[in-house]
């Protein structure tokens, strides 16, 4: 019996990019699930074609739906749908939006979902793995999973009833079950690379976030598919074959397989990666299916929403607005003040934002304020306010007497958002100190931060529930949440402001 040849195509982290349409500069990407339906359409042999998570959450135009449309078919299952997806896993955004919109998601689509460790009160909330049967009786195995540190990041309300277990366990398990049992074993991971695949070094902070080394390394799998570091990976790992690509389909994953049939069993005889650009031409079909929701998309971000004076709130270098305290910063932590009544806010950016023009209309802010945290009120005491500013000191680094980014919030994920900038306080932090020392004094309103009193913070979900590592912010005293986004937020405060003067604020002291 002559070899046998298989594709797997797979995309991760799309974060709502369905298709090439930029809505900050009105032009076209090289990016979209749409460009992949020209691909899959140019491919005539059978293939499987999986998704591994961050689907919902990450575009103006889902943000849209999301807030008018939810009466409608989900964008994404439509779209999905209509590429022909076999298998897909979950991934920590898609709990941004509560079970309600996971469950219509989830229903409107065709494809099946798998998720090992992920439990639905007591239950799988979907399946854990898949074997699919070839026509020639090659059984693919299909597991799915999702990083166990959801919980750290998102609202308790939006995971009420789930459990998130340990992935490589609950992976290990399901593996020991089904590998006898296939001739070909595919992991479908929503999480990262925690080790230099070459070498071996770990690769950032210490944590259970991202696995995927272990998984290839300790686990008998053929292929690991990965995501949410949005690193284009693509190697070998004790002959796992590993690959991850970036975000908002600017790319995916094809998988070729050689089998051989030795004895009347199917081996893989080889395996090969790679990661492939979107340089395709756009499907008209698919961009006609979501023709109406472009349409009204565009209508609401083209209102203008306020004039500026004052400090430019554009953004040519993310390192920059943060060393020197960008003027959106003030922005934010101004609006977070206003509609909460707290005198002290702390306030983070995304990565890559380009920042807002003096005009600044729906489009401006949605380009900039990409997630959808919302904000909570906690009481701390001095001491664990000041733990905080401390861990955001983090952030920068000395490299021959010039102020930095410390490479661990850039390798092997950009985490530009895990540095805050607190309001209401003044602080001074010196970077020639090791790291949780660095902060040289504290004040509010003219007294030093003692460490026993209560002070009450504005801060986003995100941070107050220990995101990006505040540990010291978990199970602190929840005052009250407003449950509106950043966007939201700052789009109410320009309503109330609708003549801004940009000032720089001088706060914190950064010194070496």
């Amino acid at each position: 019996m002559k070899d046998y040849k298989f594709r797997i195509l797979y995309t991760s982290d799309v974060h709502g990019s369905l298709i090439p349409d930029n809505f900050s500069t009105m032009s076209k990407d090289q990016k979209g699930l749409s460009r992949l339906k020209t691909y899959l359409d140019s491919y005539k042999d059978d293939y499987l074609l999986l998704d591994n998570g961050d689907i919902l959450q990450g575009s103006p135009l889902m943000n849209y739906w999301l807030a008018n449309e939810t009466h409608s078919i989900t964008p994404t299952s439509q779209v999905m749908n209509h590429l022909g997806y076999h298998y897909s896993t979950l991934g920590n955004h898609d709990f941004n939006y509560g079970k309600r919109i996971l469950d219509k998601y989830i229903k409107e689509s065709n494809q099946e979902f798998l998720c090992c460790n992920v439990f639905y009160k007591n239950e799988y909330y979907c399946k854990p793995y898949a074997i699919k049967t070839l026509e020639n009786g090659i059984k693919i195995g299909i597991i799915g999973a999702v990083t166990q540190a959801v919980p750290n990041w998102e609202k308790p309300n939006n995971i009420t009833h789930f459990k998130f277990l340990d992935a490589f366990e609950s992976i290990k398990a399901i593996v020991n079950e089904i590998r006898d049992k296939i001739d070909c074993l595919i992991v479908l991971y929503h999480g990262g690379i925690e080790r230099d695949i070459k070498t071996g070094v770990p690769l950032g902070r210490k944590s259970s976030e991202n696995e995927g080394y272990k998984i290839a390394n300790e686990l008998p799998i053929d292929i690991l598919l990965t995501g949410h570091q949005h690193n284009e990976t693509e190697g070998v790992i004790n002959n796992t074959l590993v690959l991850q690509t970036t975000h908002s389909a600017y790319n995916f994953g094809e998988i070729n397989i050689t089998f051989e049939n030795v004895n009347n069993q199917w081996n893989i005889k080889d395996k090969t990666g790679n990661i492939i650009k979107m340089n395709y031409e756009s499907d008209i079909l698919t961009e006609k299916m979501l023709e109406i929701l472009v349409d009204d998309t565009n209508k609401y971000l083209d209102q203008i929403l306020v004039t500026t004076d004052g400090e430019s709130l554009l953004i040519d270098n993310p390192f920059e607005a943060r060393l020197n305290n960008h003027p959106l910063f003030k922005i934010v932590n101004e609006a977070q003040k206003w509609i909460s009544g707290v005198s002290i806010s702390a306030a983070s950016l995304p990565n890559h934002i380009p920042g807002l023009k003096h005009l600044i209309s729906m489009r401006d802010l949605e380009s900039t304020f990409v997630y959808p945290n919302t904000l909570f009120v906690i009481e701390v005491t001095g001491k664990t306010l000041k733990m905080a500013l401390e861990k955001a000191a983090c952030y920068f680094a000395l490299k021959d007497g010039i102020i930095v980014v410390d490479p661990l919030f850039v390798h092997p994920k950009v985490e530009h958002y895990n540095y805050d900038i607190y309001s209401g306080i003044d602080y001074i932090i010196d970077i020639s100190l090791p790291p949780f020392n660095r902060l040289v004094s504290a004040t509010y309103q003219g007294e030093t931060i003692n460490d026993n009193q209560i002070y009450q913070v504005v801060l986003n979900n995100y941070r107050a529930i220990g995101g990006g590592d505040y540990l010291m912010y978990r199970d602190q005293k929840i005052i009250k949440e407003i449950n509106m986004t950043t966007a939201e937020i700052v789009i109410e405060y320009f309503k109330n402001h609708p003549h801004l003067l940009i000032e720089k604020e001088n706060n914190p002291t950064i010194k070496h």
